[in-house]
């Protein structure tokens, strides 16, 4: 068996994991469940705070699955957690939408709609229809607010050893539903209406109340432009496979973090840290930013030659153990190759290297018959280069013989 080693490149920046969990806990657990403690230890040990709605973008899964992770090595006793009421810097801050005084709210329920009206914009039915009541106004998120009070979970894991770390990990919290007459003054603007029509074309579906929800928090809580919430739910689609709205919601507050305000910016985060640019990497040894040679590369593997990222990824292993050096030209030529022949999933391509061990043997075959035959030549011509010379077919008994006639006479 080849000796398996890791390249040295990367390492540098390394997180530590316990022996006791790689041995003990590791072997049974769920994969996705690994990723998430793996993760979770990294940030502790790098004394950094991540939401679960962060861990969850990060792993392009639901965070009611992070949840559950988290909740899984509770049990296993390599994590607990106490909660604690105070105020909490990584998630967006809530705040008053408005403050309009009471008399306006009442003469704004005298422009009720009429019952089974739909808001202007909408084709469905299910966006709010909520009356009007007397409660309070509604509160919605809003980043830049700070006051916000949350229950925030601080998460302590061990190694079984008795060391351990504390990592802070919140709950993204729901943006909070706007009533029907916000919602009916929101659909008066044009830019959200025209959003409203494009959520629902590029979901193929009609928006819930929660939708919409969302949609508002990220257009007046993250005062994100509409291009952008365009593009952000066109990434979690057709790049993530994604449609829940609490899945954007975690990208979208990650970027309002990284101080991502424009569309543009957004499109060159997504690019450099999609799943397909960190299978590439990780395959190539690479620690570093991806220039933007690289990402001509991978736009062309995905779109133009319709590659899976696990295909991408034996592309480049196949390319490390031929050329010994991360080469993106070399990988390319693979992947041309595949797109060619048709190969499109690890199915095909199964067929295609078993189509090409086929074909090998039978060159090597033919080749060995061809020396075979060159040979067999050789050795006729030889033979009958052998046989060219004069043979000798004295009999010396006769020869004697004539020698005595001879002499007698």
């Amino acid at each position: 068996m080849n000796t398996i080693s890791i390249s040295g490149r990367g390492l540098a920046d390394a997180t530590a994991v316990p022996d006791s969990f790689l041995t003990g806990y590791m072997p049974q657990a769920n994969g996705e469940f690994v990723k998430v403690y793996l993760l979770v230890l990294m940030e502790t040990q790098r004394g950094r705070t991540v939401t679960s709605c962060q861990l969850a973008d990060l792993l392009s899964a639901p965070e009611s699955d992070v949840t559950r992770a988290l909740m899984y090595w509770k049990k296993q006793g390599l994590l607990t957690f106490g909660e604690q009421t105070g105020p909490e810097s990584t998630a967006p801050a809530e705040s008053d939408v408005s403050k309009v005084p009471e008399e306006s709210h009442a003469s704004g329920s005298e422009k009720k709609a009429e019952p089974g009206a739909t808001p202007q914009g909408t084709a469905d039915s299910r966006i709010h229809q909520q009356a009007e009541s007397s409660a309070p106004p509604e509160r919605q998120l809003d980043p830049d607010d700070s006051r916000r009070e949350v229950v925030s979970r601080d998460f302590v894991l061990t190694d079984g050893q008795g060391d351990e770390g504390v990592i802070s990990i919140s709950r993204t919290r729901k943006p909070t539903a706007v009533t029907r007459e916000q919602l009916a003054e929101k659909m008066g603007d044009p830019e959200f209406a025209a959003l409203i029509k494009i959520a629902q074309s590029l979901l193929k579906t009609n928006l819930k109340n929660d939708d919409v929800d969302h949609l508002i928090y990220f257009y007046d809580g993250l005062h994100f432009p509409t291009d952008m919430i365009e593009y952000l739910i066109a990434l979690s689609i057709d790049e993530r496979g994604k449609k829940d709205f609490r899945y954007m919601q975690g990208i979208a507050e990650r970027w309002y973090q990284e101080g991502i305000r424009t569309a543009k910016d957004a499109r060159e985060e997504a690019q450099q840290h999609s799943s397909t640019v960190h299978t590439v990497f990780r395959e190539f040894g690479l620690d570093r930013k991806a220039t933007p040679t690289d990402l001509r590369f991978i736009e062309r593997w995905k779109k133009t030659y319709q590659m899976s990222d696990e295909l991408i990824a034996q592309a480049c292993s196949r390319t490390i153990h031929k050329t010994q050096k991360a080469s993106f030209d070399y990988a390319d030529r693979i992947l041309e190759e595949w797109s060619r022949e048709g190969v499109h999933d690890q199915k095909t391509l199964d067929l295609s290297d078993a189509a090409y061990r086929l074909k090998s043997a039978e060159k090597a075959k033919q080749k060995a018959q061809e020396a075979k035959i060159a040979a067999a030549a050789a050795g006729q011509k030889s033979a009958s280069s052998i046989a060219g010379f004069t043979q000798r077919t004295d009999d010396l008994d006769a020869l004697a013989i004539q020698l005595q006639i001879e002499s007698s006479q």
